[in-house]
């Protein structure tokens, strides 16, 4: 386990904070009823909002569940600030009250804050998620941990600079994990490393996810490991995507990942060649 983190400011510049704090907010349980949404500010609830509140739904658990913004508009009513999603969720689960921050604000204020609060939200990166995932022993997350461990490459906790050896694509991983099976992301992660001596640059979703295809489709070639990762050194995947992107441009034609897949297939082939030649 991790050593836990006090609040650190020490590190920070000299901050001005405002003069006036406003008035802090008052924690309640409201019922859904009284809670109402101003379409003034607030969104509408898209296609991707209704996939997450079926998330939410799937996975409702009050250890997750932050409490809602609202602000009072009179008539016993109070206006949803932040947490639209969280409250339509909670009433599909049958939940009858939920908790709320209370704050006084005006109309303006109140269109305001919703911004303040969904601008100044500091995004998680998917491999912050994937951590979190891990720590949380999602089988999901321990799955693609485990591959990669297996691969010799790393996962790091930040999508800061990265070190040689460093891949930021979870997602990429995963779908090639659902697509291609375990092994074959295992082989083409390791045969990434080979071509490219484990660079960052190379461990990227395009190169990764048509790797992953080529091998996928080329299942012998993943039975002689030795002779598959001798083809990769010698090719320079960084420039063959260049050069796929290249003729992609040109011909307006195929795909510059089908362009890059052909060109690997090729590249691969005349090794596999080679080496039978070499043998006889």
């Amino acid at each position: 386990m991790s050593e836990l983190r006090t609040i650190e400011t020490a590190s920070y510049a000299k901050i001005t904070a405002p003069s006036s704090l406003g008035k802090p907010p008052k924690l309640e349980w409201l019922s859904i009823k009284q809670l109402v949404v101003d379409p003034e500010y607030q969104r509408e609830i898209t296609i991707v909002g209704r996939k997450n509140i079926r998330r939410i739904v799937e996975n409702f658990n009050w250890s997750m569940f932050a409490p809602i913004m609202v602000a009072s508009v009179g008539g016993n009513k109070f206006a949803i600030v932040d947490g639209q999603h969280r409250a339509t969720a909670a009433a599909l689960c049958g939940v009858d009250k939920v908790p709320c921050a209370v704050i006084e604000a005006l109309r303006g204020e109140q269109a305001a804050a919703f911004r303040a609060i969904n601008a100044n939200t500091t995004r998680l990166h998917t491999v912050q998620l994937h951590h979190a995932a891990v720590a949380a022993k999602d089988p999901r997350a321990l799955k693609i941990a485990e591959v990669v461990k297996k691969a010799g490459v790393r996962i790091p906790r930040s999508p800061g600079r990265r070190l040689d050896g460093d891949c930021l694509c979870v997602e990429t991983i995963a779908r090639g994990i659902e697509r291609a099976g375990e092994a074959v992301v295992i082989l083409a992660l390791r045969a990434i490393v080979h071509s490219g001596d484990g660079r960052s640059e190379e461990l990227n979703k395009t190169i990764i996810g048509s790797t992953i295809n080529v091998l996928g489709m080329h299942p012998d070639w993943c039975k002689v490991e030795a002779a598959l990762f001798a083809a990769f050194e010698t090719i320079n995947l960084e420039d063959m995507w260049r050069a796929a992107a290249s003729a992609s441009a040109r011909t307006r034609g195929t795909s510059t990942p089908l362009q890059f897949e052909a060109a690997m297939i090729e590249a691969i082939s005349a090794s596999f060649g080679t080496r039978r030649a070499a043998t006889r």
